[in-house]
């Protein structure tokens, strides 16, 4: 059940290798970060399981097409959620999802805890950042799927980048 990834001269071992191991892929020498990037992401997706927990929140607003709708109970896919960020002058935690954003009431303090055994992380005061859509961690910003770049808080690199490390850790 083990996956294999090879690197090599492609034409000198691919016959051999591919009849004898069954290799998951093949990456040509020399090798190029974004093909490495992809091949990980690709073994990564293939070898989580498929696992969609989902979470209701309360009093969740949005606003589409210049409209502002409110439901009572809104349940999302904790994998479409790409972080939560409290928005101090309204006293509310904005949800950003791939599918939009939501607005909610609730504490940070109240959301880490609840969001923290599902992969979900402080990355600075007020940002609590799904560890599952980060793609790069540059200095004192995170890079996530979508593009987006959220600050990481200096006092908490070592921890963040800790947790990072475990959560990708676990994920085999």
């Amino acid at each position: 059940t083990a996956k294999i990834i090879f690197q090599s001269r492609f034409g000198q071992y691919f016959k051999e290798a591919l009849n004898s191991s069954h290799a998951f892929a093949f990456l040509e020498k020399p090798i190029a970060k974004t093909p490495v990037k992809q091949q990980v992401k690709d073994f990564l997706a293939i070898n989580q399981p498929a696992r969609d927990d989902r979470m209701e929140f309360t009093s969740v607003s949005c606003e589409m097409e210049g409209r502002s709708f409110k439901k009572i109970n809104l349940t999302f896919s904790l994998r479409k959620i790409e972080y939560f960020e409290y928005m101090k002058t309204i006293k509310k935690v904005r949800i950003v999802t791939d599918n939009g954003n939501f607005t909610f009431s609730d504490t940070m303090r109240a959301l880490e805890e609840r969001m923290k055994p599902y992969g979900f992380e402080m990355s600075s005061r007020g940002i609590l950042v799904n560890l599952d859509k980060i793609v790069e961690i540059k200095g004192s910003s995170i890079v996530l799927e979508s593009g987006a770049e959220l600050p990481l808080s200096q006092k908490r690199i070592v921890d963040f980048r800790e947790r990072m490390g475990g959560h990708i850790q676990s994920s085999f």
